[in-house]
């Protein structure tokens, strides 16, 4: 089956040029200057007319009425400094199988057995139950949107209602294995063959219990130093920040002591991110040349040294890549940022109990808690005590 074609066309370098452009309906649309703030408001203003189709209600299609939403969610579905929370990039993927099923179905015929359609195409595709799930809800959604705007009849979004999720255990569709800690032994390794900036990451995230995205997202400006023994830091953004929730991460002395190398380096830049890709490489780079045993050569000498192409922050695929690669390394099984913070609710729980977990973490349930804990290293725990206790009875 033929890839379905995009319903929202990105924007491209055209190299001969320095351009970018677009194609639109057969051609390209030159936009101006790649990356400059004319070419992004000329796209955005034919992504704009694009959706200004008939709104008809009985000549609206599923692609027109993904079209419509997409431009819409991806205005919508933005942080305050005008960066993609990534809701909108789910909503994109989630829309695949849908297109390429029913793209040219009318929405009045789109029911609850077309929907079915798009699910069991998705679990051809190896996504995992809950995947699936997930995004028969945002297709839902979808649906929703054009009920709002009197693109769908209320009828057509009720029925859709009406398909129940794909239940454990009574679906091909595969389960992932719930996020276990990960080993201490693996982290060690691992940061073996981490450049200092990442291992310094790894490091403070797993002694705070950070979320990956606290830890990529840390500046001075959002440290909170009244007490010189645990500084509080308050990330700007944050996973529940839609939810009007406040987040606060206690810094203790071992945290700060890694940090205050970055917090001198970048003293008179409050608002810079910490960990940065760029400076990074600077440090590598120096490294490299401190280690060189040959002569540099003057072609050498008068190239010129940039970082433009690094961020000035970790994204979350840089983050977990850079970890993949020390794993591979190392020689240990890979891992990724996230399970740190299982690992931490799982050592704090087994010292100080559920509750102490809980605060550190930042959750407003122990329930919520409870899923960090890793079960086989809990049971562990209870088998060394066991073992503990009975050598006592021994003696």
């Amino acid at each position: 089956m033929p890839r379905p074609k995009r319903v929202i066309p990105k924007p491209c370098l055209h190299k001969p040029s320095g351009r970018a452009r677009v194609y639109v309906n057969g051609e390209y649309i030159y936009l101006g200057k790649w990356g400059s703030p004319e070419a992004d408001a000329e796209y955005r203003r034919i992504i704009a007319e694009m959706a200004t189709v008939s709104t008809n209600i009985q000549d609206i299609t599923v692609s027109v009425l993904v079209s419509k939403f997409l431009v819409w969610a991806e205005k919508r579905y933005r942080h305050p400094n005008g960066e993609s929370t990534g809701q909108f990039e789910r909503y994109r993927l989630s829309c695949r199988q849908l297109l390429s099923l029913h793209g040219q179905t009318p929405v009045l015929q789109f029911g609850p057995l077309a929907l079915k359609k798009v699910r069991e195409k998705m679990v051809e595709h190896g996504l995992c139950r809950k995947t699936v799930n997930a995004f028969v809800g945002l297709i839902r959604t979808m649906f929703k949107w054009g009920v709002e705007n009197e693109l769908v009849e209320e009828s057509v979004y009720r029925a859709l209602l009406c398909v129940r999720g794909l239940e454990e255990g009574k679906t091909t569709a595969p389960d992932h294995p719930p996020i276990r800690s990960v080993p201490n032994a693996d982290v060690i390794k691992t940061l073996e063959f981490c450049h200092k900036t990442l291992a310094d990451m790894i490091r403070i995230q797993k002694l705070a219990g950070m979320r990956p995205q606290e830890v990529r997202l840390m500046r001075s400006c959002d440290l909170i130093k009244d007490d010189p023994e645990i500084w509080v830091y308050v990330p700007y953004r944050h996973k529940t920040q839609h939810k009007k929730k406040y987040r606060t991460v206690p810094i203790l002395p071992e945290c700060q002591q890694i940090l205050m190398p970055y917090l001198i380096d970048k003293e008179q830049q409050p608002e810079a991110y910490l960990f940065s890709p760029a400076d990074a490489m600077k440090m590598i780079s120096v490294e490299k040349r401190e280690k060189r045993k040959s002569k540099v050569q003057p072609s050498q000498q008068v190239r010129k040294k940039g970082t433009a192409r690094y961020k000035d922050h970790y994204t979350k695929d840089a983050y977990l890549s850079a970890i993949e690669r020390a794993c591979d390394r190392a020689g240990v099984p890979r891992w990724s940022p996230n399970r740190l913070r299982h690992s931490r609710a799982t050592e704090v729980n087994n010292e100080l109990g559920i509750e102490s977990a809980r605060i550190l973490l930042g959750h407003s349930s122990a329930e919520t808690t409870k899923i960090y804990l890793d079960s086989e290293a809990l049971l562990k725990e209870q088998v060394a005590i066991t073992i503990e206790n009975a050598k006592r009875l021994m003696e």
